[in-house]
């Protein structure tokens, strides 16, 4: 809180003369004087407009800082602040700013103008920085404002230091190995790749390295230890590791390759994840070759109408599989196993019993002699011979010319095994026509036309049988046209009505003719769109008009629209609400809602009324009246309120409108002190009050107030108020010990670290002091109407001059 001492004049030099044996004594000439005096205090001092108002005068100056914690993070926004410290009350304030920093407009945030206003009357304007989220993990980049200028009222005194703001960037980004599923044998190469999950913006060096699991490095495998660098916008590096070759039997065996930071290397600006380790698979060749499962099939032999079954020792087929150096061992598995057997060292495989028609399942399983292992399911199907399929062409359609027609050869069915092929002749070409539902486009003949389709079918054994399916194509029937005369009307006397028969259609055709009645003239009687002058009668009157439209084959059709014509009598229009534009605020403000710009364009607004639709509950102070007001709430966050604004007219109709306002939560504010005014005061000897300092404090508890320097102890200082912060300086006795006191005010808050200091200077002045009476004139008789003479010299003294 600023007040404002009296105005003084400009200094007044006035010559004095030394006269007096006393130090600090001084002879003045009285007029000029008298005259000093009456120029400095007038009719007494000076007021301000209230007690914040600045004389017009008054020096401002302006300063930037940097957004709260001087960084902005990534995607999200910031604010510079302009602070311009003094009354902005006549005129607005602008600053030009330059822009510097290692960060890139237009790619790191959005460009800035370089310049802000502080509006009249205000002493804060922000700057916003935009800071662009461009997918790249980087370290931290800064944008740099600094004040190079302003323009506004009084005298303006720039503060060019430099505001940075850190675009803040804390991402993580993960190093990984591409995973490899693929085991790998001895003598070769095991390839992977080290994978970035987020380009970066700067070099990166990433040490990978293995390790033994059941594998020894130098003996199964090559050991690596090595650190591969990512360039800015790289994300991936090849790695490789070369497994060895020897002559021994050993099962499957493991090592590990892991990634990490290289010491002593540095990395990425930002939080960088490293996954585990991966692992790699050395082993013994073991595989069967495809195809798995396989499949032996066996047909019974047929005699007097019986299946005679397989016999048992009937050989079924061999299952080998591809081993390392050796000698492999194989046997069975599955649920028939009991049913046959294998040669565990060629893997032939022969029925054990009778086999009857059914399916087999079994599982051959080989071992080789380093401990891999691989099995392979086996299937056998002994079947009776082939029963051939059966051709179901689907049932005769009857369609009309130009529609889709599906054939359905689905029914068709095998019932020993499957149809692996369909072929239909096509007298009508085809789509699909080697599968079992073809589709074609019934031609256009003008009559009726009969096709005939064949299917044949062949099962998985290549029987065939056939089916046959007849399509009859016919002309399309003529559809009618259909009217609609369109929607009935209600109209006004001398109104301009338009009869609409355009929604009537034809759905094969055209419609060539549109007719009427009219019980009323009609213009254009014979189109689908007539019109005409509804009559004046007085009174409510119904008209009904035919449409009767016909097609391009000459069928036709009708429907009716009644025209009711009515009195004019102008209808009310309705309101029109306007609750005002969206408001943003801060908590605690007070809050005006308008809706002073609804209106009823045929007469007036009789009732407001406000309701609160949404938000924190607040009360809303006259909500039967066009402006009510509240006072907006705290708040955590960003909150929105919505208000709704409801208007009733002189014919009770009604319109609403919605108007949302917007509170922001108020940050805490630190005290600062940001100046202390340097003063120079001139006193009488015999003062005490000497006069006021400005002090400029915000969100400050208690002050105080403490002067140092020469001469202190005969100076006290105060706050001038408790409204104020300004400080009342007074003198502890009459000033007679100095003819000048050069002194320095410190303001501090209490309890707290925010402080600043101004300079005091008070200059004293000798006053000329009465002359006093020394001795008592003694008492003396006279007479009346008789001249007397009295002599009072030395009876009076004048220390500081002469009586």
């Amino acid at each position: 809180m600023t007040f404002f001492g009296p105005l003084r004049p400009a200094h007044t030099r006035i010559p004095i003369t030394r006269n007096s044996a006393r130090p600090g004594t001084v002879a003045r000439i009285l007029p000029i004087l008298a005259a000093s005096f009456a120029l400095a205090v007038g009719a007494g001092p000076a007021k301000a407009a209230g007690p914040h108002a600045p004389a017009a005068s008054d020096t401002l100056k302006v300063s930037l800082s940097a957004p709260p914690g001087g960084t902005v993070a990534e995607g999200a926004t910031g604010h510079f602040e302009v602070l311009v410290e003094g009354s902005t009350a006549d005129g607005a304030v602008t600053v030009r700013y330059s822009v510097s920093g290692t960060a890139v407009a237009g790619e790191d945030y959005t460009a800035l103008s370089g310049k802000a206003t502080v509006a009249k009357g205000e002493n804060t304007a922000r700057i916003a920085l935009e800071a662009l989220d461009d997918g790249i993990l980087d370290k931290g980049e800064t944008v740099v404002l600094a004040l190079t200028g302003a323009t506004g009222p009084g005298t303006l005194i720039v503060d060019g230091t430099a505001a940075t703001a850190m675009i803040a960037d804390e991402g993580t980004v993960t190093i990984a190995l591409a995973a490899v599923s693929d085991t790998i044998g001895e003598g070769s190469a095991w390839r992977s790749a080290v994978t970035m999950s987020t380009p970066v913006a700067n070099r990166v060096s990433i040490r990978w390295w293995t390790s033994d699991g059941t594998a020894v490095a130098g003996r199964d495998y090559v050991a690596a230890d090595e650190v591969v660098s990512f360039q800015p916008g790289e994300t991936t590096k090849p790695v490789e590791v070369r497994t060895l070759q020897d002559d021994n039997a050993e099962p499957v065996e493991t090592f590990l390759v892991s990634v990490g930071p290289p010491g002593g290397v540095s990395g990425a600006s930002g939080g960088i994840n490293f996954a585990g380790a991966q692992s790699a698979f050395i082993e013994c060749s073991v595989d069967f070759s495809p195809p798995d499962p396989r499949v032996f099939m066996l047909t019974l032999e047929e005699k007097n109408g019986k299946f005679i079954p397989v016999k048992a020792g009937t050989v079924i087929g061999t299952v080998s599989a591809n081993t390392t150096d050796g000698i492999p061992y194989y046997e069975l598995g599955g649920a028939d196993k009991n049913k046959f057997s294998i040669n565990s060292l060629t893997a032939e495989i022969t029925a054990a019993a009778a086999l009857a028609a059914d399916l087999y399942d079994l599982e051959v399983t080989v071992h080789d002699e380093c401990g891999a292992q691989a099995s392979v399911d086996v299937s056998v199907l002994v079947k009776q011979p082939n029963q051939g399929p059966n051709a179901n062409a689907g049932p005769d359609q009857t369609v009309y010319e130009g529609d889709r027609v599906d054939l359905d050869g689905t029914g068709s069915s095998d019932s020993d095994g499957t149809i692996k092929k369909w072929e239909w002749t096509d007298p009508v070409d085809l789509t699909d026509g080697d599968t079992s539902t073809p589709y074609f486009t019934a031609p256009t003949t003008g009559e009726t036309k009969s096709y005939t389709f064949k299917l044949t079918v062949t099962d998985d054994d290549d029987a065939t049988d056939s089916d046959e399916v007849k399509i009859t194509v016919k002309p399309v029937p003529n559809e009618p046209p259909k009217a609609n005369a369109g929607p009935d009307q209600t109209v006004y006397e001398g109104d301009r009505v338009d009869l609409d028969g355009t929604r009537s259609s034809d759905s094969d055709g055209t419609i060539k003719k549109w007719e009427w009645t009219d019980p009323v003239d009609l213009t254009d009687g014979d189109t689908s769109t007539p019109y005409f002058t509804a009559p004046t009668t007085g009174e409510t009157k119904s008209y009904t008009f035919k449409l009767t439209v016909t097609d391009d084959d000459d069928a036709t059709d009708s429907d009716d629209v009644t025209i009711t014509v009515e009195p004019y009598v102008p209808p009310n229009e309705p309101p029109k609400a306007n609750a005002g534009p969206d408001q943003t605020v801060d908590e605690g403000d007070r809050v005006d809602l308008d809706g002073s710009d609804s209106s009823d364009k045929d007469g007036t607004i009789e009732e407001y009324a406000w309701t609160q639709r949404s938000g924190p509950a607040v009360t809303l102070y006259n909500a039967d009246k066009a402006g009510p007001h509240f006072w907006a709430p705290a708040v955590t966050s960003t909150t929105d309120l919505r208000f709704r604004l409801k208007v009733e007219d002189d014919d009770e109709a009604t319109d609403t409108d919605d108007v949302t306002v917007t509170v922001e939560p108020v940050p805490p504010q630190e005290c600062s002190i940001t100046s202390v005014a340097n003063r120079n005061f001139t006193v009488g000897e015999h003062d005490t009050a000497v006069g006021t300092v400005r002090v400029d404090a915000n969100d400050c508890g208690t002050l105080d107030y403490a002067l140092g320097g020469a001469g202190a102890d005969d100076v006290s200082a105060a706050a001038l108020s408790a409204s104020s912060d300004d400080a009342a300086i007074t003198g502890n006795f009459n000033f007679e010990a100095r003819s000048s006191y050069d002194l320095t005010l410190t303001v501090s808050e209490r309890g707290g670290s925010a402080s600043n200091s101004g300079r005091v200077r008070i200059s004293v002045t000798d006053e000329n002091d009465a002359p006093r009476a020394v001795r008592t004139i003694s008492r003396q008789r006279v007479q009346i109407g008789q001249p007397v003479s009295v002599n009072v010299t030395g009876y009076f003294t004048d220390e500081e001059g002469v009586c």
